[in-house]
Parts: C-alpha cells; sequence; structure tokens
C-alpha cells in the first residue's frame, strides 16, 4: 500500500492529522517501511510504538533500528 495525495490543492496536513493518517495506514498494512525518518522526530516515535505492538516496520536508516 502506499500513501499518496490525489488533492490538487496545495495543504499540508498538520501534526495531528499526519499522526493519525500514519496510524490508520499502520494498522492496515502488513508492513510499514519507512524511507526517511528523523532521530527523536515524530516518526520515529511512532516506529517504535508500532515496533512495541508488535507490528512489522522494516526502515532504511540504520540508527533507528
Amino acid at each position: 500500500m502506499a500513501v499518496v495525495s490525489a488533492s490538487t490543492a496545495t495543504e499540508r496536513l498538520t501534526g495531528k492529522q499526519a499522526v493519525q493518517r500514519n496510524e490508520l495506514v499502520a494498522q492496515l498494512a502488513e508492513s510499514i517501511v519507512i524511507a526517511h525518518a528523523s532521530a527523536g522526530g515524530g516518526l520515529a516515535r511512532q516506529r517504535e510504538a508500532w515496533v512495541s505492538r508488535g507490528l512489522r516496520v522494516l526502515n532504511f536508516i540504520p540508527t533507528l533500528a
């Protein structure tokens, strides 16, 4: 599953909306692939929560392993 926007509007998600979107997609996915996340950032924190819940998370950033 890829998360993409079909909207032609130029709008950014709020931080809260991004977290909600990520949580929804994580629950639907067989595996979660993270191509980039800042150490200590919001996505890195979500990754830790997903791993602790037993979700399969793959990433390309060794510092998040």
